[in-house]
């Protein structure tokens, strides 16, 4: 009976922890916990049949890209990318805008595409899962993140 009991109690405790747990492995769980911040996310897939979250933080619109997935079925992905694109109507901005910023700041690297308009990215990994309060905190830095890039920028 003690041994049932034992059993029962790691059972309970195990639960809510599983439960909690974001990673890359379970796109859901991503989707869940940006949710349970207050924001919208949506799951789809990527022209590749990979995973992709789309949500907003900052107003902005961005995307969560899933990588290190398996080969054949694209689950069990270990590793997220935040994504953000401005476009911008004044004709884009210079590469040294993005270089200035990837050279100042230690979170988000900044890109520039063809047409010179900016982006934004944040790679984290999951390996081994996140608790929500983890995740909590980088959302939070995507956040302010996303914001502090937007005064680069002049957006």
């Amino acid at each position: 009976m003690f041994m049932k009991s034992l059993c029962l109690t790691a059972a309970l405790w195990a639960a809510p922890l599983t439960a909690q747990t974001v990673t890359a492995g379970n796109p859901q769980s991503v989707v869940d916990a940006i949710q349970a911040l207050g924001y919208r996310a949506t799951l789809t897939t990527d022209p590749l049949g990979k995973p992709l979250v789309q949500s907003a933080i900052e107003g902005i619109n961005y995307v969560v890209y899933f990588y290190s997935c398996g080969a054949e079925t694209n689950d069990e992905c270990l590793d997220l990318l935040f994504s953000a694109r401005f476009v911008l109507d004044s004709g884009g901005v210079p590469m040294s805008l993005a270089n200035d910023w990837n050279t100042m700041k230690l979170f988000g690297e900044a890109v520039v595409d063809e047409d010179k308009n900016p982006g934004l990215t944040y790679f984290i990994t999951t390996v081994g899962g996140l608790s929500q309060e983890n995740f909590t905190e980088v959302v939070k830095l995507w956040g302010i993140t996303v914001s502090q890039f937007k005064d680069h920028i002049g957006w």
